[in-house]
């Protein structure tokens, strides 16, 4: 995690594919091949660093943030054909970038079990 005035225009570019413009073409494509009225359903994760406000998390935050939104929107254009989009903040998870972050100092993990921290496992409960 970088701070604001040392971030590079690539990796905020390349945090910003990976955070908002995936979620919102996934959204996008799952909208077009779910079938009307077959009650299908699109969950996308969200952070909830959006709430704690954590130093040199602006760029990660910064990028899930639309991820919200997108729901929303997508959420009231899809529900009249019958197809549910919601966001799930699952808190943190276990995975490579909060592994190799340097500021995991910074999260207070205590009151999150370890076990409800993988992804597989959240995905598990999800689905």
């Amino acid at each position: 995690m970088k701070c604001i005035c040392a971030l590079r225009c690539k990796l905020a570019n390349d945090r910003f594919a990976i955070n908002s413009k995936a979620a919102y073409f996934f959204i996008k494509e799952a909208g077009l091949h779910i079938k009307p009225h077959s009650e299908g359903k699109i969950i996308t994760i969200v952070t909830s660093l959006l709430a704690a406000f954590t130093g040199l998390y602006s760029t990660y935050a910064g990028a899930k943030a639309p991820v919200e939104h997108f729901c929303r929107a997508a959420a009231k254009e899809l529900g009249e054909k019958g197809i549910s989009v919601t966001n799930v903040g699952p808190g943190p998870m276990d995975t490579y970038i909060l592994q190799l972050s340097t500021t995991v100092d910074h999260l207070d993990l205590s009151f999150i079990p370890p076990n409800r921290r993988n992804p597989l496992r959240i995905t598990r409960v999800l689905v």
